[in-house]
């Protein structure tokens, strides 16, 4: 059951994918053009300034961790943490604030293999997080408590982009809601519950 609710996922993923246009790409660099883990000025203005607020859209993101977490306290760094547990930390925090606002998590995935690009293109994992609005992101993005959890994510990556998409049609919405609304009844169906 579970490989059939991945594959559902990832094909209705690179469906929805299909049906969105790129609105803004953030690759995370700093103002010297290395790459980052964290926006700049000029590209959080960018979101708040250009676009509809009101509006949901999907942040796509590329993750590379870093082996060893690197934190800017000592007392952290003996935790002895992988870049991956370290932003499991960051997450941890972040998920429930995002599920709150309405936002949820639409596809995350391990990467198996990189097919076509540059050996520095190589991510670990793809995620993508649907959100209500840009607002609704901007006001979590303000808090205090999700301004905690940045170390956390400073700490895990040693850069990422991300992809700021909008979509052009709710049938991608409905289609996801119809297919895991199928996935419960089929496993309520088999007696192997929730």
């Amino acid at each position: 059951m579970k490989h059939l609710q991945l594959q559902t996922k990832a094909a209705l993923t690179i469906w929805a994918a299909m049906s969105l246009t790129l609105s803004g790409g953030y690759a995370m660099a700093n103002d010297s053009g290395v790459a980052s883990s964290e926006p700049t000025a000029q590209q959080v203005e960018t979101v708040r300034q250009n676009a509809d607020l009101d509006a949901p859209f999907d942040m796509v993101n590329l993750i590379k961790y870093r082996p060893l977490a690197v934190y800017s306290s000592d007392e952290d760094n003996a935790l002895g943490r992988t870049g991956r547990e370290a932003y499991k930390a960051y997450t941890d925090i972040v998920l429930p604030m995002i599920a709150e606002l309405g936002g949820s998590i639409a596809y995350r995935a391990a990467n198996q293999n990189q097919f076509v690009g540059h050996a520095g293109q190589d991510y670990d994992d793809i995620i993508i997080v649907s959100y209500p609005s840009r607002r609704a992101y901007l006001e979590m993005f303000d808090t205090e408590t999700y301004k905690g959890a940045l170390k956390h994510r400073k700490a895990g990556l040693e850069y990422r982009v991300l992809h700021q998409v909008e979509t052009k049609s709710t049938f991608s919405n409905w289609t996801l809601r119809i297919a895991l609304w199928l996935q419960k009844a089929e496993r309520s169906l088999l007696g192997a519950g929730d």
